[in-house]
């Protein structure tokens, strides 16, 4: 269906550091300038017209606009996860942050260009702060979430201690659904339609959106089954928060989401649906992955 690997990489900050409440932004655009630097023979050159884009990583994490099924731009291969706190927090001097990794398909033996990205974009610095030379940081290391090994060190890149799953294997063992089931949206989610939060039939239809686009885009294309789910929400709690993007490409944007919990009350649910929810626990939910958006996480 789809290979993916999962790694968390730890950056270190040599001195105090003040972050916005929101960072998805921040560390896609960051790390694509230098990503481009580091892998293009020719900087003026326009990403369309060359003949080397099909095989360069930074077109697909950037530019690419077309995807292999429907109309709309495909999503990205290369995810970042930052952590959200709704607000805005500060690093102090010597700390760290841990920041979440995704790399779909063929695109995890591109290890090593995301180690690098990451490197160049800690030396010149993350933010708008950055131009005052501070917010600089040291990538310390990343790791496997799934082998729990190191695969980069700070200097020395195992590409082998890095293990790959693939979705289809993933299956709803380790989740334990009873009559009750508690999510939490650690990073903000899109609800297009409808309130927030959503009920547990439509989140697990949003996290079956995403499945379906990253299959059709980096997987073989399988057809994800349908499921199964009656339930109710028991109570809530709700954040609302406008979060704004801004790109050369795209300019400037809002995007209207929701962190917060939800506790549901199940009548029914099958197979497919846990194996559903299992999966969305990896890959998230709803429109916008490569800015981080639409991350849960079960809560006990």
């Amino acid at each position: 269906m789809l290979p993916l690997a999962k790694l968390t990489a730890r950056l270190s900050f040599p001195t105090s550091v003040t972050f916005p409440y929101w960072m998805g932004n921040t560390f896609r655009g960051g790390f694509g300038v230098h990503l481009r630097r580091a892998c293009c023979p020719d900087l003026k050159r326009d990403c369309y017209s060359c003949d080397a884009r099909e095989d360069c990583i930074f077109y697909y994490t950037h530019m690419k606009k077309d995807s292999k099924v429907g109309y709309g731009a495909p999503p990205k291969p290369i995810v970042f996860i930052p952590p959200f706190f709704g607000k805005s927090f500060i690093v102090p001097e010597n700390g760290f942050l841990d920041v979440g990794i995704l790399l779909f398909g063929r695109f995890a033996r591109f290890l090593p260009h995301v180690a690098l990205g990451l490197s160049m974009l800690g030396q010149s610095g993350i933010g708008s702060e950055r131009h005052y030379d501070i917010n600089k940081f040291r990538l310390d290391e990343m790791r496997c979430s799934f082998s729990g090994d190191v695969v980069y060190d700070g200097n020395t890149i195992n590409i082998g201690a890095m293990r790959t799953i693939d979705l289809a294997d993933y299956t709803s063992d380790g989740i334990s659904v009873t009559d009750r089931l508690s999510i939490g949206f650690e990073t903000p989610i899109m609800v297009k339609t409808g309130k927030f939060p959503p009920g547990l039939e439509k989140l697990l239809g949003m996290i079956r959106q995403r499945l379906i686009l990253y299959v059709n885009e980096y997987g073989d294309g399988a057809k994800i089954p349908d499921f199964e789910c009656s339930a109710s929400i028991k109570s809530s709690s709700i954040h609302f928060h406008n979060i704004k993007s801004r790109s050369q490409r795209e300019g400037k944007r809002d995007f209207f989401t929701y962190t917060g919990t939800a506790e549901y009350s199940i009548q029914k649910i099958d197979e497919n649906a846990i194996q559903l929810l299992r999966i969305g626990l990896l890959i998230g939910a709803g429109p916008k992955p490569s800015f981080g958006l639409g991350f849960i996480k079960m809560i006990d």
